[in-house]
């Protein structure tokens, strides 16, 4: 068996026990009939894609918006010319709102960087630690870093439907025990900052970049 940790193993496990087993022992899959239109995981792969070459690119630290937007829309358009051949109704739906999305994002990506925030080195840090003994790897989304005041910051992309500015902790965990413990549901940012401390050598703040159905809800939603 794979003993190898993750922050999506660690997820299953809280929610599941019997999950992680039949998932990550058994190596049970679903099968799912053929779609015509992208479903949540290629719809985020699509999003991390484009953010990717985005946080590679010369625009990443523009405070412009509209340069924001024209980078990330010839992003996508590169996405679907590398993926797809002809698409449905549907995926032609889902692009017109992802290009939506977009706009909403470089207007608030471009409000981060006039705040001082900027990429630390590359996006899509990959990392692996000791946790107890166990090997635990994942891959950050990117880590910023803000000249102005010297933090960092560890950002994940997400496509929730909604978006409210304590999702960050309440996807984590929404009450403690008797004792005052977090009771924990998902255990990502907290082992993305431990890993990006580790990177940059102090404490960083961990956010959400959420593109909620609702664009003009887009935002950062921070959790010290």
């Amino acid at each position: 068996p794979d003993f190898t940790m993750s922050a999506s193993k660690f997820r299953t496990y809280l929610a599941s026990p019997f999950s992680y087993y039949v998932q990550y022992v058994l190596g049970a899959r679903e099968i799912t009939p053929a779609k015509s239109e992208l479903d949540e995981l290629q719809y985020g792969s699509l999003l991390h894609w484009v953010m990717e070459r985005f946080g590679k690119s010369e625009h990443r630290d523009s405070e412009n918006p509209d340069e924001i937007h024209a980078y990330l829309n010839t992003a996508l358009d590169a996405y679907m010319r590398k993926n797809f051949g002809e698409i449905s109704a549907q995926v032609r739906i889902q692009i017109l709102s992802m290009r939506q999305k977009f706009r909403a994002l470089a207007e608030v990506q471009a409000r981060h960087a006039a705040e001082g925030w900027r990429f630390f080195e590359t996006p899509e840090r990959f990392f692996e630690m000791q946790i107890n003994g166990a090997r635990t790897t994942g891959s950050i989304d990117r880590i910023d870093f803000n000249k102005n005041t010297g933090e960092f910051l560890v950002v994940d992309y997400k496509t929730y439907k909604k978006f409210e500015p304590s999702m960050a902790r309440k996807s984590h965990y929404e009450k403690c025990d008797a004792d005052g413990n977090p009771v924990w549901k998902d255990l990502q940012m907290p082992l993305y900052c431990a890993a990006a401390k580790n990177a940059v050598g102090q404490n960083c703040k961990c956010a959400l970049l959420v593109l909620p159905l609702e664009t003009s809800a887009t935002g950062f939603g921070e959790w010290d």
